[in-house]
């Protein structure tokens, strides 16, 4: 199923990303300019979080949907 990147803040580079109806996590730009991605689903099954930092949004929703992938099976 693809991802859908919804932008949370209209004022910054933010965004929540789902599997369909499913959270799965977000992206966001650093202060320093890097992205910031984050598997939350994660967090909120009690697990350990996967999380790293891109150069490009690309890259960071990439790096989120390659995570995802590998444990989406253990957490839904």
């Amino acid at each position: 199923m693809p991802f859908i990147v919804q932008r949370d803040d209209p004022d910054r580079e933010y965004f929540e990303i789902y599997e369909g109806k499913q959270y799965v996590g977000r992206i966001y730009k650093t202060p320093i300019g890097s992205w910031y991605w984050s598997v939350d689903l994660l967090l909120i099954a009690g697990k350990k979080s996967i999380d790293g930092h891109a150069a490009t949004r690309t890259n960071a929703l990439a790096d989120l949907k390659n995570a995802w992938m590998s444990v989406a099976e253990t957490v839904v």
